[in-house]
């Protein structure tokens, strides 16, 4: 979200509220960065995203956490 240049502390909500790609936590834009990780480093890059979740959601999605095991453990497809 974004609130322009309003005061956020006098208590009342902004006249403007634009919603973009993201959850208040970490930009979309700043989270496809990781995509390019292995154009500067020897080591393989194997992003993986997860779609229909917040950055912040992950922490407590089943689906979410699964596939992190998977993908530590070497048993993801």
């Amino acid at each position: 979200m974004n609130y322009g240049d309003e005061d956020l502390k006098s208590g009342t909500l902004p006249k403007n509220i634009d919603m973009t790609d993201w959850d208040n936590c970490v930009t979309t834009e700043s989270l496809r960065i990781c995509d390019d990780f292995g154009l500067h480093q020897k080591a393989p890059v194997f992003p993986y995203h997860v779609f229909n979740q917040t950055h912040a959601g992950m922490m407590g999605d089943v689906q979410t956490i699964t596939l992190f095991a998977e993908v530590i453990t070497g048993t993801h497809p």
